[in-house]
């Protein structure tokens, strides 16, 4: 049984739904599969959170529609990267999940704040390891994609410490840059201002130079004004930088 059909196959093994070939396959890859039995474990907590609530099993029409999901994501995915395959399929179980118990609850009057946030933290930590995942891929453009994608979502602390560790340390200039105006949508945020000032440190591409100085002056942000000194005085710098940072400069002030 290939690495990625074994996956697939976790739910009914949870369910007790493998017959008895199919059963002894999976424990035998249970053992030969460290990642394989992090997935299981993960599959486990999460039904565990919809454990206490009030006819919290999915209905048989949910476990179809979420059984094709799966499948059509590893087509579309293929089969070199089946950690972040994982990792998307892991988000769309949290999804799931967080859907139906919402519904359950509400359908019966039993509302409790505390069941439906710790659902929401579930799904916030599970769409946290979709982007890691994603981050890690080859393709630039993946990466790019999944740091737009990231612009859309509430600006939680782990969120926007992996696009400042994406702005400062990813390979690609254009990686970089996404990061930087992904992080300009959060800029409310203290933390992103002064993560996006120290950025200046790690950046050595004119266009994300560039793009970090417009973002300072957009934002008004006086504490930048050191590092636009320091860029301003770099002789390694390219003149257009240089003067965009003077310019810059002049506008904080």
């Amino acid at each position: 049984m290939e690495r990625d059909q074994l996956t697939l196959k976790i739910q009914a093994y949870l369910d007790g739904e493998l017959d008895e070939r199919e059963h002894k396959e999976f424990e035998e890859a249970l053992e030969k599969h460290k990642d394989l039995k992090q997935e299981v474990e993960t599959f486990k907590r999460l039904e565990h959170k919809l454990a206490g609530l009030p006819e919290s099993s999915p209905t048989p029409f949910a476990k179809t529609r979420f059984k094709s999901a799966l499948e059509a994501e590893l087509q579309s995915s293929g089969r070199n990267d089946r950690r972040s395959v994982w990792f998307q399929i892991a988000a769309a179980i949290a999804l799931l999940m967080t859907g139906l118990a919402a519904g359950l609850l509400l359908k019966n009057d039993t509302v409790d704040s505390s069941q439906l946030a710790a659902l929401q933290q579930e799904l916030a930590a599970t769409q946290q390891l979709v982007l890691q995942s994603k981050l890690r891929t080859q393709s630039a453009s993946d990466r790019i994609r999944a740091v737009n994608m990231a612009a859309t979502k509430s600006p939680d602390p782990a969120l926007i410490k992996t696009l400042v560790s994406t702005l400062n340390t990813d390979e690609s200039p254009n990686v970089r840059l996404a990061a930087a105006e992904a992080l300009g949508h959060f800029a409310a945020n203290d933390t992103v201002r002064a993560a996006l000032v120290k950025s200046f440190e790690f950046q050595s591409d004119p266009i994300v130079q560039i793009t970090l100085i417009q973002m300072m002056v957009e934002l008004e942000e006086k504490s930048a004004i050191n590092a636009l000194q320091q860029l301003k005085n770099d002789e390694n710098a390219l003149e257009s930088v240089r003067k965009n940072a003077e310019t810059g400069i002049q506008l904080l002030i």
